[in-house]
């Protein structure tokens, strides 16, 4: 109705909300979904190294250096929170940007 109303308002505002999605939307559904799937990669990962673990025990004890499975596990946790630290801040961004962007395009025209 607004495209009836006035024609350049109507076509700017379309314009404008063709660029955003590209500009915006586009890069950062790829990058949610690339972070989602490494993601599921490192618990996956994590639950497969948790259950080695536990039936290893005895050998790890026997065999193990404690400072290269701390190191490890050290390595892998950073890895882990590093990944949801993105996709927790993506979230954010999006779920900001996006009613942010609709509340003040109509205003702004």
């Amino acid at each position: 109705t607004l495209i009836r109303t006035n024609l350049v308002v109507g076509g700017c505002m379309i314009a404008i909300t063709g660029i955003f999605y590209v500009l915006f939307y586009l890069p950062r559904y790829s990058k949610r979904y690339r972070l989602e799937k490494r993601g599921r990669t490192l618990s996956a990962g994590a639950a497969e190294l948790r259950e080695e673990t536990l039936r290893m025990v005895s050998t790890i004890k026997q065999f193990s250096q404690e400072r290269i499975h701390v190191e490890e596990q050290r390595i892998a946790d950073h890895s882990n929170l590093s990944c949801e630290a993105e996709l927790a801040f993506d979230r954010l961004t999006h779920d900001f940007v996006h009613p942010s962007f609709k509340y003040y395009l109509f205003p702004g025209m």
